[in-house]
């Protein structure tokens, strides 16, 4: 049985990963895609949850550990420089300084969280996250209708971060840029001391398949 299951979604696919944690070094124990359903009379939401549903049944995966991922597009990212060390400081005064950085979004309507990139004596500089309330909430209404209660919500390339991180693949301290692709953008994820320390998103669209035909 698996002892956690990532779930990323995006407009066209659900993907499942179940992996076992409980050794030294996560392994991998199945992955599987399950396409979303285009039908005019249904929403994408329960299309998307039915694939959900369709994914944990064929895996026979356990839901009681999953992490669900949300694309890294969707937050607003910014880096943070502050004058101490201390994580409770921190969080006291994360949400301020997001405030004064953002323009296009009220504070009280986005969730907000950190990763530490680096600290010395002088304070610390964090790459802060900025996330809709309203994209969290779609995407746990969604898990709720397949009948899922994820432990956490994550950007997806934080996720991918923890994978390379914890599989072995960044196994130096060496400089190391990662590209991921989905839908709706490309992330670019700077990577040197086994730290995070630049993430940008660039936003494009995919041509859809008749026009692909279209231009053949």
């Amino acid at each position: 049985m698996a002892k956690a299951v990532g779930v990323e979604i995006n407009e066209s696919r659900v993907k499942l990963l179940s992996v076992d944690a409980g050794g030294k070094r996560p392994k991998i124990l199945q992955f599987h895609e399950v396409e979303i359903p285009v039908d005019p009379a249904r929403s994408w939401e329960e299309g998307a949850a039915d694939a959900l549903k369709t994914a944990f049944v064929k895996t026979k995966s356990s839901k009681a550990k999953v992490v669900v991922s949300i694309d890294s597009g969707e937050a607003v990212l910014r880096e943070v420089s502050l004058p101490f060390r201390e994580d409770d400081k921190i969080r006291r005064t994360i949400h301020s300084e997001m405030e004064s950085l953002i323009h296009n979004h009220a504070i009280e309507d986005l969730v907000v969280d950190y990763f530490k990139i680096d600290e010395n004596e002088k304070g610390s500089v964090l790459l802060a996250a900025a996330v809709p309330k309203a994209v969290l909430d779609d995407r746990l209404s969604l898990c709720q209708k397949a009948g899922v209660d994820p432990l956490a919500i994550d950007l997806d390339v934080s996720a991918i971060f923890n994978a390379l991180l914890h599989t072995g693949a960044i196994d130096s301290d060496d400089p190391l840029l990662v590209v991921y692709g989905t839908p709706k953008f490309t992330k670019i994820l700077h990577i040197e001391n086994k730290r995070p320390t630049s993430i940008r998103t660039i936003r494009f669209s995919l041509p859809s398949p008749s026009t692909v035909q279209q231009d053949r």
